[in-house]
Order: structure tokens, then sequence, then C-alpha cells
């Protein structure tokens, strides 16, 4: 194998060339049945092989998209309401009333000093 592949890929590259190796020798189905491959995956496998030669076996990820960012004040919010809506579920349950418990918690939380 050649240096231009990177490290954490020759593993792979090697496995992948080693299907394209059995797939010439014996062909699409054998070898899709023998490795457990889909048999386009064997095709597009050999088909990038004979254009690239061994660098063309480098797998092609979409690149990975970041996660969203959240400020503090709002995943304050979310918990919040989170907690609020369950008590307020198992008020209910427990047969209290919901209005009243609700609106006393939120009455108080808004007169409390923080």
């Amino acid at each position: 194998m050649t240096a231009s592949i990177p490290t954490k890929y020759r593993l792979r590259v090697k496995q992948r060339l080693a299907v394209v190796t059995f797939a010439a020798e014996y062909g699409v189905k054998p070898t899709s049945r023998h490795f457990g491959l889909n048999r386009d995956t064997v095709r597009q496998w050999r088909e990038r092989w004979l254009r690239g030669g061994v660098e063309g076996l480098v797998p092609r990820y979409p690149p990975r998209r970041r996660r969203r960012k959240l400020d503090e004040r709002t995943i304050a919010l979310i918990k919040q309401a989170r907690t609020e809506g369950m008590s307020r579920r198992l008020l209910k349950l427990s047969g209290g009333s919901v209005d009243g418990a609700y609106y006393a918690t939120f009455s108080s939380a808004m007169t409390s000093p923080s």
C-alpha cells in the first residue's frame, strides 16, 4: 500500500482490496455471498479500484454536522419547562388541582428574589 492512505483507513482499504481481488477471480455474486456484502457495494468498490487503484478504495464519508449550541439561559428555560410539566402531570394524576398549583408555584417563583 502507498503512504498516501491515511492511517485510520488502512485496515478498511486492505479489507476492500481483498474483496476486490476475490471479485476479480470469482465474480461479483460469489464475492458478495462470501463476504456478506451487497452486490452493489462490491461493484462500486471494483469500479473505484479500476479507476483509482488502491487510493480509490479509501472510504468517502460525508462531512459531519456540528451540534447546535444553546446558550445557558435557553437550557435553563427548557429544564424549568420540563420539571414544571412533570409536576403538573403528577399533580393531575393524584387528583389535585392542576391550574391552582401551577399558578401558585409560578407566582411564588416570580416574587421570590433570585
